[in-house]
């Protein structure tokens, strides 16, 4: 996603569910099609596909959006590199694509408390459903069904980590971060794959590693999450890559917290890791160098 996207978060607790715009969704057949027009207006499709229920803005996205969902779900589960901390997604979802942003805001709030104003998908996890919302169709479909996909990749990951690890309380950076590490959109590009546009959008300083291991999850719905975001992507990045010599490391330190124990992120960090203002000094380092590329 571009710098001006508004990105996506996973919020995992609801709040006073609005009637008017969700009741029925995630309940499939007449409930399913009924909500969608409810909350997207015609020409909403309703359908059931694979492993999930969907509702899409145009009948035409059917078929890409069902298919892309299967292929994501079976790439994510292949090449991650977290090992046995994550299990294949084998939970029933509703996925959602809306282009009414007032229907999302809507929603969002009922569901979590929360504007999201500056977020254009999340993940419920009570109601193991997805919702992201999506511009530019009428100007611009192809460039719209692929917003869609790089949400739905994102908000995959939220869920793939809370299946795997119903009881863990993620650190919202590292969620974030291994979100937006799996963003993509099509089926060519490698899972992974450096977002260097996204590195060159991360504006980092001195002290920054060690506001971002406590950062709390509302940092990343606030209107300046984009700094937030544009951090936690570059610093899984920058640990993951096999020349940093962290990866190895990294991978112990998210396992940790996959096991649902009190963690002090901090504190952990700096023991499994390494020391964090030497780790923040490779990782301003290694993105600068990235940046010139």
């Amino acid at each position: 996603m571009s710098s001006s996207r508004r990105l996506a978060v996973k919020i995992a607790v609801l709040v006073a569910p609005v009637v008017a715009l969700s009741a029925g969704i995630g309940l499939g057949g007449t409930a399913l099609r009924s909500a969608s027009l409810r909350l997207f207006g015609p020409p909403g499709h309703a359908f059931g596909a694979s492993n999930a229920e969907f509702v899409v803005p145009d009948r035409t996205w059917a078929e890409p959006i069902s298919r892309f969902y299967d292929d994501y779900r079976e790439r994510f589960g292949k090449s991650h590199p977290f090992g046995k901390a994550l299990s294949p997604l084998n939970k029933k979802l509703t996925i959602l694509v809306t282009t009414s942003r007032r229907a999302f805001e809507e929603v969002a709030r009922s569901e979590t408390g929360a504007r999201l104003e500056y977020n254009s998908g999340y993940f419920t996890a009570n109601k193991a459903r997805i919702i992201v919302e999506v511009t530019n169709l009428e100007k611009d479909p192809p460039r719209a069904l692929e917003e869609a996909k790089i949400s739905l990749s994102h908000e995959l990951v939220h869920a793939i980590l809370h299946y795997s690890a119903p009881e863990a309380q993620w650190s919202p950076w590292l969620s974030e971060g291994v979100a937006q590490w799996g963003e993509t959109s099509t089926p060519d590009r490698a899972l992974g794959a450096l977002n260097v546009d996204r590195l060159k959008s991360a504006d980092l300083r001195p002290g920054l590693l060690k506001e971002l291991l406590v950062v709390s999850q509302d940092k990343f719905s606030g209107v300046d999450n984009l700094r937030y975001y544009y951090a936690a992507y570059a610093l899984v990045a920058f640990l993951l890559d096999k020349e940093s010599g962290y990866r190895p490391s990294f991978i112990a330190y998210f396992a940790e917290e996959a096991k649902a124990l009190p963690l002090n992120s901090p504190a952990r960090f700096r023991e499994l890791v390494g020391e964090i203002d030497e780790v923040e000094t490779k990782w301003i380092a290694w993105v600068k160098q990235q940046q010139t590329r």
